[in-house]
């Protein structure tokens, strides 16, 4: 295998020497013009390919960042939106919350003002009470008095004061 490829590498070493034998130096110098003209003007196209290539490149991508700032945007608005509904959605329970506190003040107001007259009735009631229970404690006293006085004994007396 290596001798196929020394003489391979040979061959394609001694092929163009032969070859400009034949030619003078003048044409080997024009052909070699020619060829790096060529060169020049493939790497000139290449070099606009690629110019062409970059431009496109650059446009794809201020359109992409268009896109996704247009998205960012979209997305903005819509955390936007979604805040004001949780602040709505949240002063609206602190208003509710509120009011069933007024509810609760006005029913405990309401059951206080309502139970002043029955309490006030009930005063009374406990003070006549206790008015009576002297009253028969001071005719329990006089009969005692009375039946000493008499020199006699007490009767049995049904009457207690409470």
């Amino acid at each position: 295998m290596k001798s196929y490829l020394i003489i391979f590498v040979i061959a394609c070493l001694v092929s163009p020497y032969a070859y400009a034998e034949n030619e003078t130096v003048n044409e080997r110098l024009i052909r070699v013009e020619e060829s790096v003209k060529s060169i020049d003007r493939r790497l000139d196209d290449t070099n606009k390919r690629i110019d062409l290539l970059r431009e496109d490149i650059n446009k794809r991508f201020e359109q992409t960042d268009k896109i996704i700032d247009k998205r960012f945007e979209s997305m903005d608005k819509r955390l936007d939106d979604n805040m004001s509904m949780m602040h709505t959605i949240f002063n609206t329970l602190i208003a509710l919350i509120g009011l069933i506190c007024a509810l609760i003040a006005f029913i405990i107001y309401d059951r206080v003002r309502a139970n002043r007259p029955v309490q006030e009735k009930v005063e009374q009631i406990e003070k006549a009470h206790e008015s009576i229970n002297k009253t028969i404690v001071d005719i329990k006293a006089n009969i005692k008095q009375l039946w000493e006085r008499f020199n006699q004994e007490p009767q049995q007396q049904n009457l207690s004061p409470a």
